[in-house]
């Protein structure tokens, strides 16, 4: 293979013969994230009952937020600053379910705590166990993750894709007995990206 710089000469050779073609992209094997590895025993996705669970439904409509006509991003038909709250107590195990009821994907992220992913519709992980902070919930998708409440704080959970958060989807899960500063909200100057 030659590399030629921007001035039309040889700068590298690495290799014989002519540079090889791109695969045909429906020969690719699929990949399935809940499928991939082996099985092994984790203390969340193990534990089968949750000591809180909360339905997470993802929307979206046309309407007036913060001054201006949009197409607002709800969780659980609330845009924020009045968005959702999920109130959790030190040391409970958490279930979301999370309803992607739009049209659109939307990568959803929880600050301050790892999750594990338990299953995609009806299909439970069935390979290694899956951690993430964020997961892309794709149009029409049912997601179930869980978490362990173990960082007191007041945290955002919303969407990755930034003009999804300014438009409203943004919730918190906070601890019991904490106060700070900080509102949420443009009148605050406290705003979403």
């Amino acid at each position: 293979m030659r590399l030629i710089d921007r001035f039309g000469d040889e700068s590298l050779t690495i290799g014989d013969g002519p540079m090889p073609g791109s695969p045909e992209v429906s020969s690719l094997p699929v990949f399935d994230m809940l499928a991939y590895g082996a099985p092994t025993s984790d203390p969340l996705t193990d534990k089968g009952q949750f000591d809180r669970t909360y339905q997470v439904t993802l929307g979206n409509h046309f309407g007036f937020h913060e001054g201006q006509f949009q197409l607002v991003h709800t969780i659980n038909g609330e845009a924020s600053p009045h968005g959702t709250h999920h109130a959790v107590l030190p040391g409970e195990s958490v279930r979301f379910v999370i309803d992607n009821q739009t049209d659109e994907f939307h990568s959803m992220h929880l600050h301050g705590h790892p999750f594990a992913v338990l299953k995609r519709d009806d299909t439970p992980v069935r390979g290694s166990p899956i951690h993430a902070d964020s997961l892309l919930v794709g149009p029409r998708e049912r997601w179930e993750i869980a978490f362990q409440a173990d960082n007191p704080g007041v945290w955002m959970f919303h969407c990755h894709v930034l003009i999804h958060a300014a438009f409203g989807m943004v919730a918190t899960v906070s601890y019991p007995d904490l106060e700070g500063p900080f509102e949420m909200g443009t009148h605050s100057g406290n705003r979403p990206e």
